[in-house]
């Protein structure tokens, strides 16, 4: 049975943005280096995990439009908003509240899995002959999976490496539950069903909204473009501004580009891996919160680079305005070696990441360039990843452009090897 998106699932993706828009601003604002990273990362899986969930409850039960489901959502978007308003000092003085908004949006989506998937009558609920329901298993294992964020709640403010390890310990438990756990249920579905019927998702509308939220991730990149330029932007630094927001957007759309019609484009004969093998499946499905990761802090990467390029192109109209008052202080620091770690190093996790999860598919029986084009991206991603070791001798916009150049010979290259296949 297929399924239609429901408006309400689009306004639950509406929450999913602008929390991701509130991280990539605070991580922006305050990055240092790993200290803030490792924020950025627990939060951003704690939201990630919850729109899984959410995904999951709608493709096995659909949208019914009721007010049990418009309560439901209503209290996600809630618990989501919660999470977003507290990111400044979520392991700190909002550590409690963010901690349940975290506990609560699982809880509730989880809850509504385990009662649903009790009580369907939908045949492909029926128990394994075990009395078992295999929705029902997944909404209690969430239940366990999700402690440590309920005692993180607990302890709240003035525990902060206490707190951060507990989030570690909740993504690491709740990823053995959305990677093994199906595993272990298709084992034992197959072995206690002899009509050989097994558990199953909507696989076009499971692709379709991971494809939706690699979207909404990209556009942070053209969020912290448009935000950077718009601050920064005066008549000495008009230029630079409009030159690295130009790379920006073009680094920005050739990731899009390689993504959807390089990486995921299914050609003739070939056959998507969720459809093609069930573990390879889980590998993609969970592969897609790193790679989403890294394209954030891409993003992020990308707008401080806008900000550096533009300070250091301005430099002599500071020096001028600081013969007449004391304005040292506006001098640009130049491009750290964090933020250049930042900008390369995701990029280039990114491409490769992206990479892993399109070979993942069945390949076409005549495709010839599959691993030419492997060659070619393993190698850009790798010269990325070790790229910032030129140090300062090159300038933010100098990295920017280098970026910008290669990442778009290597669409173009892959793009045309797609099309030849």
């Amino acid at each position: 049975r297929t399924r239609k998106v429901g408006f309400d699932e689009l306004f639950l993706d509406l929450i999913v943005v602008a929390n991701i828009a509130a991280l990539g601003h605070e991580l922006r604002e305050t990055f240092v280096g790993w200290y803030e990273v490792e924020k950025f990362f627990l939060l951003f899986q704690a939201v990630w995990s919850i729109w899984r969930d959410n995904l999951m409850f709608w493709n096995l039960f659909s949208h019914v439009r009721d007010v049990v489901e418009k309560i439901g959502v209503f209290l996600q978007v809630l618990f989501l908003c919660g999470i977003g308003v507290g990111a400044h000092d979520a392991f700190g003085s909002a550590a409690r509240w963010v901690g349940f908004c975290v506990w609560l949006g699982e809880v509730l989506v989880n809850s509504a899995i385990a009662v649903f998937g009790s009580t369907c009558s939908n045949p492909s609920f029926v128990p394994w002959y075990t009395g078992r329901s295999p929705p029902a298993i997944w909404g209690f294992v969430a239940f366990l999976t999700n402690i440590p964020i309920l005692a993180a709640a607990i302890i709240g403010e003035g525990r902060d490496r206490t707190i951060r390890n507990l989030f570690w310990v909740a993504f690491a438990l709740n990823t053995a539950r959305s990677s093994f756990l199906p595993v272990f249920m298709n084992i034992v579905s197959m072995k206690y069903r002899p009509d050989g019927i097994r558990f199953a998702v909507n696989i076009e509308a499971m692709t379709e909204k991971f494809g939706l939220l690699t979207i909404i991730v990209l556009g942070e990149s053209l969020l912290a473009i448009l935000f950077e330029a718009s601050s920064l932007i005066t008549a000495g630094n008009r230029g630079a501004l409009y030159l690295s927001s130009l790379i920006g957007v073009t680094v920005t759309y050739n990731l899009f580009t390689l993504y959807f019609d390089v990486d995921q484009r299914i050609l003739p004969g070939a056959v998507h891996v969720i459809r093609n093998h069930g573990y390879l499946g889980l590998l993609w499905a969970f592969l897609h919160i790193l790679l989403h990761a890294n394209l954030i802090l891409a993003a992020t990467g990308i707008g401080l680079a806008l900000r550096f390029s533009s300070q250091s192109l301005s430099e002599s109209h500071i020096r001028v305005a600081s013969e007449a008052v004391d304005m040292s202080g506006l001098k640009a620091e130049g491009f750290k070696a964090a933020y250049r770690w930042l900008l390369c190093g995701s990029t280039g996790a990114s491409l490769i990441i992206s990479l892993i999860q399109g070979f993942l598919h069945k390949p076409a029986p005549y495709a010839k360039h599959r691993l030419v084009r492997f060659s070619l991206r393993s190698s850009l991603g790798l010269l990325f990843l070790v790229l910032p070791l030129a140090g300062s001798r090159l300038s933010a916009l100098a990295y920017l452009g280098i970026l910008g150049i290669l990442i778009s010979a290597c669409t173009i290259i892959e793009f045309i090897f797609v099309e030849a296949d």
